[in-house]
């Protein structure tokens, strides 16, 4: 298997001391603060009255159009700005500002980073539906609102619209690391041949009386009221807190040879990525920096350097005091008394800390960095604290010596819910092997095996097979029933669970049927304290998690907490707490508002407490994409486990969105409700009017297959391909009547699955319960299948409890694995009179149908409201199965 090589081609950036690249690089070489009193609303009632604000933010400058304009929450709107920017960089040194291909779209994605998305807006919504919390929330959204461009699974679907990709979407929610991280996946995804470039990044705006409230609560923030650019002032004995800031950057990334070959400038070239969890609390690092230690050590097993070959560090370096002697702890742990030798410094000392945007700007001024060899400044080191005595690049800028230039760079962050995240940028200037390189010593035994592969990715050179991944265990918690076995009983009945709101009996509040988990209890699984400061979708997560571990009968305590990690998705993330202290901050004041409302909110959440609770250390991930997230989540593990970075990933979608004000914006308009709401979910059926809505959480407990068999586990199948396409979304008018990105998406699938259409033996489907997209669904599904499809079982079990959001795609994988080894497929209920020429000929309708004995493969198929399509190929295992 060929490894790509990823270069940095365009750099886009919007922060508090400049916007676009060399406004922002002339600021930060020059010292120039970013941080200034609030003007953004009043915040004369709140302790801390300074951010860094974009201030002369005008969104028609940086290539957005009306719509973008009046209908994006602000962060989207810095996160399209930075993409604008940065393609238009991308294009300008080369001289072809051309538009793409057809193919070349389809070959284009994007990844981007978002930790507090769409923070005021929800405010905003909060104060609509209670006028100014007045009452409870009421109907007061007008129908066709485009309330649901609020949701942060928006800010990278937003960027595929405005230059019509139709590649790899995602948005990454993992805190003050998603940057990075979407950068380090778009790099995988280059690297390992799925796409040929990627706009990836990270954008955040929360300056907002909830975003400073719920920092300043947790004592987290400065409060230098008086000299707001003298505030952030890491690893400086007089600081005393971070500064909330906001910002977006985003890097055009592509695969080297083709960047050479149109004429492309390059910044740098990404030569590894690594990440890891704490495992500790979920806004601290413990004071020995273990986490960020192992993080340290596992990117330079990754990237086969030495020590001596690291010549600057950008870190988190957020002005916290625990964290910061942490990261200096961890830096003289990982590189010894070369530790001393290597120039590091903080960007958040001259813009503040913009959260999920916060590492990309980290990446793009690093990319700067090797690209002007110049070293930038940490700002405001007047009092040096005498436990943080490495060189921090003090005040001034530092010219590189040209005789010992810049090589090799690292940049590094840590975020809430312990996750942490590192890539090596390399000067692109280089060859293929360094010779310092190729003479490495062997390192320790724990390190050598990825040491030995991550050196032949780098160098292009990889002919190791993928790892095959399995399924091991399976948890649930949905309105049928907590437990596999409960939930596949309820299934297999074919009963609707789809019941009244409980809350209906607050009359101002027209809420929809609904499938809710009505025998869940929270404390039947967690301990009272943690229930209390965590929000329902958290506990849902946990209790998924806990079902899914006994069923695998994993032993903790046995395995290598550094390979075990998590990757499940939400997209509403802690609705319900959040809209409770949002409700405390109107009506009782900011003193009222929990400390752990930021925990408890966070889409990071539920990776975050899973994390805690079993010990968990390695690859941590929250995917963030709407309907589609489960999937997307299953295939983010199936990823990362293929190319080695874990061995076992609990993995799977949660979500609690039945809180009223959430109901409010999710059924307000077309994309869930095209007229009115529907009394009745019915897939396919003439008289469809949308799907009902459902809270949940289904896990799977993801191995890669000789790690299972050695501990003689249960397989319950085998994921074997997985593909993303979008559609680019229309602003005004969120549908999928195209069927041609599915068409593709089904297709790449079957590809990587090495399977051809007449292997399949049955379809989970998306089944919305939209006329047009029922009818897409079908042609695409009639296009791939042909004849087949004439016979071929077809089902959408969720029909009979809800759509769950990102949890649906989970739930409907354990249905599928459920099925596959009872040979039986639940049905699809309520499509009594089936849609001429848009209804599956196979659907499995009311009563659950017998498979065949031999069936032993299932697509699962989900397509998102931003344009998202997503499919998992699953087989259901045998020992005679082989890839």
């Amino acid at each position: 298997m060929q490894q790509r090589r990823v270069v940095i081609t365009g750099l886009g950036v919007l922060a508090p001391n400049g916007c676009g690249k060399e406004a922002f690089w002339q600021a930060c070489l020059q010292g120039s603060s970013g941080v200034g009193t609030i003007t953004r609303f009043d915040a004369h009632m709140l302790p801390t009255r300074i951010a860094g604000e974009i201030t002369d933010f005008a969104p028609a400058a940086f290539g957005l159009d009306a719509e973008e304009e009046s209908l994006l929450d602000r962060g989207t709107q810095l996160a399209v700005a930075a993409a604008h920017l940065a393609w238009q960089d991308a294009y300008t040194h080369a001289q072809s500002d051309k538009g793409l291909s057809e193919l070349e779209s389809e070959r284009t994605g994007v990844y981007l980073g978002t930790a507090m998305a769409s923070v005021e807006e929800g405010e905003k919504l909060w104060l609509q539906l209670t006028e100014g919390g007045m009452h409870p929330p009421h109907a007061l959204l007008k129908p066709h609102d485009a309330t649901t461009l609020t949701l942060s699974y928006i800010p990278a679907a937003a960027v595929a619209s405005h230059h019509q990709l139709r590649g790899p979407c995602l948005t990454i929610a993992t805190g003050c690391s998603a940057g990075a991280d979407a950068i380090g996946l778009a790099f995988w995804k280059i690297q390992e041949g799925a796409a040929d470039r990627m706009l990836a990044g990270g954008s955040d705006s929360a300056i907002s009386p909830l975003g400073l409230t719920v920092f300043s609560n947790m004592r987290a923030l400065s409060a230098r009221n008086e000299e707001p650019e003298r505030a952030s002032r890491p690893y400086d004995n007089l600081r005393d807190g971070f500064v909330l800031a906001e910002g977006a950057a985003v890097l055009l990334l592509e695969e080297r040879e083709a960047a050479q070959s149109r004429g492309a400038y390059i910044y740098a070239e990404i030569y590894a990525y690594a990440s890891n969890s704490n495992a500790f609390h979920m806004a601290a690092l413990p004071e020995d920096g273990m986490p960020l230690q192992k993080l340290l050590q596992q990117i330079m097993a990754e990237s086969q350097l030495q020590t001596e070959q690291i010549g600057y560090i950008n870190a988190h370096g957020s002005s916290t005091r625990p964290n910061e002697l942490a990261e200096t702890t961890a830096y003289k742990q990982c590189f010894g008394k070369q530790a001393y030798a290597i120039p590091i410094s903080s960007t958040k000392s001259l813009i503040g800390h913009t959260q999920g945007a916060a590492s990309a700007l980290e990446v793009l001024i690093t990319a700067l960095t090797l690209d002007r060899q110049i070293l930038p400044p940490t700002i405001n080191q007047e009092q040096a604290d005498p436990r943080c005595d490495l060189d921090y690049i003090p005040n001034t800028a530092r010219q590189v010596d040209s005789k010992h230039p810049l090589m090799y760079a690292l940049t590094h962050s840590s975020g809430f819910g312990g996750a942490n995240a590192a890539l090596i940028l390399r000067k692109h200037e280089l060859g293929p092997l360094e010779p310092e390189q190729a003479s490495i010593q062997q390192q320790d035994d724990t390190a050598s095996k990825v040491a030995s592969l991550s050196l032949r990715r780098n160098t292009g050179d990889v002919d190791d097979a993928p790892r095959r991944v399995v399924i091991t265990g399976l948890g649930v918690v949905a309105p049928g029933g907590t437990g596999k076995e409960a939930f596949w009983d309820a299934l297999r009945a074919g009963h609707s669970c789809v019941k009244a709101h409980t809350a209906n009996q607050d009359n101002l509040v027209p809420l929809p049927d609904v499938g809710q988990a009505l025998s869940f209890q929270a404390e039947h699984y967690l301990e009272r304290k943690l229930v209390q400061r965590s929000d329902r979708m958290t506990h849902f997560t946990l209790a998924a998690v806990e079902e899914a571990l006994h069923d695998a009968q994993l032993q903790m305590e046995q395995e290598d907490c550094q390979r075990i990690g998590a990757v499940i998705a939400n997209t509403l993330g802690g609705v319900g707490y959040v809209t409770q202290q949002i409700e405390h901050l109107y009506t009782q004041g900011p003193r009222s508002l929990s400390a752990h409302t930021a925990i408890a909110w966070l889409q990071m959440a539920n990776v975050g407490q899973t994390s805690i609770r079993y010990g968990l250390q390695g690859f941590g991930k929250v995917p963030v994409n709407d309907l589609c997230g489960g999937l997307d989540a299953l295939g983010l593990a199936y990823e990362a486990i293929r190319r080695g970075a874990a061995d076992v990933l609990i993995s799977g979608g949660s979500e609690a969105p039945l809180h009223p004000c959430a109901l409010q914006v999710l059924t307000t308009g077309e994309p869930l409700s095209p007229e009115m709401i529907p009394d009745t979910y019915r897939p396919f059926d003439r008289r469809a009017s949308g799907p009902l809505l459902a809270e949940g959480a289904g896990i799977c407990i993801v191995e890669e297959y000789e790690h299972a068999r050695q501990r003689h586990a249960t397989i319950y199948g085998e994921l074997i391909g997985y593909a993303q396409t979008t559609t680019p979304l229309n602003l005004l008018h969120l549908t999928q009547s195209a069927s041609a990105s599915y068409t593709r998406a089904l297709s790449l699938a079957l590809e990587q699955a090495d399977l051809t259409p007449e292997d399949i033996a049955c379809l989970y489907l998306d089944g919305r319960a939209i006329p047009d997209w029922d009818s897409s669904e079908t042609a695409a599904l009639r296009e791939i299948f042909g004849t087949h499809f004439e016979t071929l079982p077809c089902s959408v079990p969720r029909s009979q409890f809800g759509h769950s959001f990102a949890a649906a795609g989970a739930l409907d994988t354990i249905s599928a694995l459920l099925g596959l080894r009872d040979a039986l497929i639940a049905p699809t209920i309520n499509c009594d009179e089936p849609a001429a020429h848009a209804c599956p000929p196979g659907l499995v309708r009311n009563q659950t149908a017998n498979q065949h004995a031999t069936a032993n493969t299932a697509l699962l198929c989900a397509r998102g409201l931003g344009g998202s399509h997503v499919v998992l190929a699953v087989r259901k295992y045998t020992k005679t199965s082989s890839l």
